[in-house]
């Protein structure tokens, strides 16, 4: 699975995210050369909804602007997911998604 991901700071978190996804044999695409979180949750619902990715991962503090910024791009719907339960209950939708 293609999997667009991006942060707004590289912590211990967001390694071990990436580095998880990768091992779980996921090619994880960096669609953002940006820091600034409303261009990173852009840049995620971009690659989603054009297809280059089939789900996005997007990660800043609070995860609400990165989720508005992503929700902005048609097609797509960010959720906060702050548990597997919330993730694979959001995941099981029929509109492309990103997750925080």
């Amino acid at each position: 699975m293609r999997i667009a991901f991006a942060a707004d700071d590289r912590n211990a978190t967001t390694d071990a995210v990436q580095a998880y996804l990768a091992e779980a044999g996921h090619e994880v695409l960096r669609p953002a050369a940006s820091d600034v979180w409303p261009e990173l949750g852009a840049a995620v619902g971009r690659a989603v909804a054009d297809g280059e990715a089939d789900f996005g991962v997007v990660m800043c503090w609070t995860g609400t602007g990165t989720a508005i910024a992503a929700n902005k791009v048609p097609g797509v719907r960010a959720a906060l997911a702050w548990d597997t339960w919330i993730a694979a209950t959001r995941a099981s939708g029929t509109t492309r998604t990103c997750w925080h």
